[in-house]
């Protein structure tokens, strides 16, 4: 199966992509990710990569730019089907203990602290348990190219709400050989 992504970067990180190719395994200010380590793709979310890049941009006063690109899901751990939840339910007790603890989505509806802004999304326990199932997977002889799930993000339509106005799938790349067609939009 193929699908379309949107990746959200700013000017600087065009110029990155252009002059080195998409990077999948780059550790330079690593901060904790949803999926692990990886390229960074909102499926069939030209907006929502658009709203990420103008956040980034506004950050470091630059302009944003938007990748599109075709993503071949072969080889994806797809977490928006039930299908691998089991085998991770069955061996969390394997992937060892974070090194920190995060913020969970309870934090949507309080009033959090200028610190805890910062650390809003970074998840330590999800990228360290999504990073010990891949490996896993690894070991056993799957090859995990990609990491797709849904998330829920911003805030519920209404009080008592399951919709999010900011939801979204995101896609992490974990192999550069999965991206095709690229073009800047």
């Amino acid at each position: 199966m193929k699908v379309i992504g949107f990746h959200g970067t700013t000017e600087q990180g065009r110029l990155d992509i252009e002059r080195d190719g998409i990077r999948t395994t780059s550790r330079l200010n690593r901060r904790p990710k949803w999926l692990g380590m990886g390229f960074y793709l909102f499926q069939d979310g030209p907006e929502a990569a658009k709203l990420w890049a103008s956040e980034a941009g506004r950050r470091r006063s630059q302009r944003p730019a938007v990748l599109k690109a075709t993503i071949d899901l072969r080889d994806c751990v797809d977490l928006t089907d039930i299908g691998y939840w089991k085998l991770f339910k069955d061996n969390q007790h394997n992937f060892g203990t974070p090194d920190r603890n995060q913020l969970g989505p309870e934090a949507l509806f309080r009033d959090l602290s200028e610190e805890e802004k910062r650390e809003l999304y970074a998840n330590y326990e999800d990228d360290h348990y999504i990073t010990a199932f891949a490996a896993l997977l690894e070991k056993e002889g799957h090859t995990v190219r990609s990491i797709r799930a849904a998330f829920i993000e911003g805030s519920p339509i209404h009080t008592r709400s399951w919709l999010f106005d900011r939801s979204h799938v995101a896609i992490c790349v974990r192999s550069e050989d999965v991206i095709e067609q690229a073009e800047w939009i």
